[in-house]
């Protein structure tokens, strides 16, 4: 069973206040440098990531295959974020960017993703510059400049009436920024068609379903006792499933 994701394209009202466009600007030019730092440290791990994975057949019989995009992304969470389990990590993010530790968690593993794809292009290019024509320059990495998709934990949409007078009105959402030096969520107006709040309505209200299901599961576990089969189906996002 796949799941469909949902993409809402809204415009921000022209009179939004410079302070807030400065923080897009703030939180747009951090995401790209942490695109910058994964594509460092994947370039510093191109020896990892090219060597075969080892793994077993359902009959217990070992072969070898290449890394998935989410081992690697585990691989780089691992090396780059301290936490209970890996408190010193090789590449510790935060020693760059210390903004970057609270950042969204949807947002941070973008940046890892577009790393992850960037250098998997580049390192191409570069095997097959290496094989063929040494006269033309190798090719570069580049900085990233890549516009920020605002993920549902980084989105809140506000009760409204869903009955709109009009096809496109001005309307507000809370998008977590980086605004005057922390991530917080901050009020942007935007123009939204009726759709579009419809659409946000729906996975506002499966947002909170979660966050109860959760609520009520967490309180009648013992500590560290593991979650069901049952129960986890029951915190996954049922809306727009195919």
């Amino acid at each position: 069973m796949a799941t469909m994701v949902k993409t809402v394209k809204i415009g921000i009202h022209k009179g939004v206040h410079a302070v807030k466009r400065q923080a897009i600007l703030a939180t747009q030019a951090l995401y790209n440098q942490t695109i910058a730092f994964y594509l460092e440290f994947f370039v510093g791990h191109l020896a990892v990531r090219d060597a075969p994975k080892e793994d077993r057949r359902r009959d217990g019989t070992p072969y070898e295959r290449p890394w998935t995009n989410q081992e690697l992304l585990t691989f780089a969470e691992t090396h780059t974020l301290d936490t209970q389990a890996h408190p010193q990590p090789l590449q510790p993010l935060i020693e760059s960017l210390p903004s970057a530790r609270t950042m969204p968690v949807s947002l941070r593993r973008a940046a890892i993703n577009h790393a992850i794809g960037k250098v998997k292009a580049w390192n191409r290019l570069l095997t097959l510059w290496e094989a063929t024509d040494h006269n033309k320059q190798p090719p570069q990495l580049g900085q990233p400049n890549e516009p920020i998709t605002f993920y549902a934990d980084m989105v809140e949409y506000p009760d409204v009436d869903l009955v709109a007078q009009r096809q496109v009105r001005h309307d507000f959402v809370a998008v977590k920024l980086f605004y005057e030096g922390q991530w917080q969520r901050v009020p942007l107006p935007v123009m939204l068609h009726q759709q579009a709040q419809i659409t946000l309505a729906e996975l506002q209200a499966e947002s909170a379903r979660i966050t109860e299901a959760t609520r009520q599961i967490t309180a009648r576990k013992a500590a560290k006792e593991a979650w069901t089969a049952e129960e986890r189906a029951a915190v996954r996002p049922q809306a727009g499933r195919a």
